[in-house]
């Protein structure tokens, strides 16, 4: 596997297989991003070829960890395959959701999907940010102080 890690604008890279020999290099990315503080961790799964239950624990974790930071986890480019599989793990919410583009010369000679919207990432935050208050007042308390 690889992984691809950009500390300071909080994204992951991983590429090739995601499995009990390879998730505690995802693991131990944690607490680098923790240190650099970034609202939201990225993590682009475009050219992860395979994930299995250890994969998918590691992703739980790098969650945790984010939240317990006050960041907001994006999972982005998962194959359909995976895409379900998240959902068994309860990580679906974070997933990127697949946006239909125009196809562009770039986009489509590169094989990867669409960017993610800015607008998907302000839902991760606000997610992040309902999952960590104490309730519905507070989480709408807080809202409203930021704005």
């Amino acid at each position: 596997m690889g992984l691809d890690l950009h500390v300071t604008a909080g994204r992951i890279v991983l590429t090739g297989e995601l499995d009990r020999a390879t998730c505690g290099h995802l693991v131990a990315a944690c607490p680098m991003l923790v240190a650099a503080t970034p609202a939201v961790w990225v993590v682009d799964l475009t050219d992860l070829t395979f994930c299995d239950a250890s994969g998918l624990r590691a992703l739980v974790a790098l969650r945790r960890a984010a939240a317990d930071a006050g960041a907001a986890v994006v999972l982005n480019g998962a194959r359909p395959l995976l895409r379900r599989l998240l959902a068994f793990v309860s990580l679906s919410d974070v997933v990127a959701p697949v946006l239909p583009a125009a196809p562009t010369p770039a986009a489509s000679s590169s094989g990867r999907p669409p960017a993610v919207h800015l607008a998907s990432l302000d839902t991760a935050r606000a997610r992040s940010s309902q999952a960590r208050s104490a309730g519905p007042a507070a989480g709408a308390d807080a809202r409203a102080a930021r704005r």
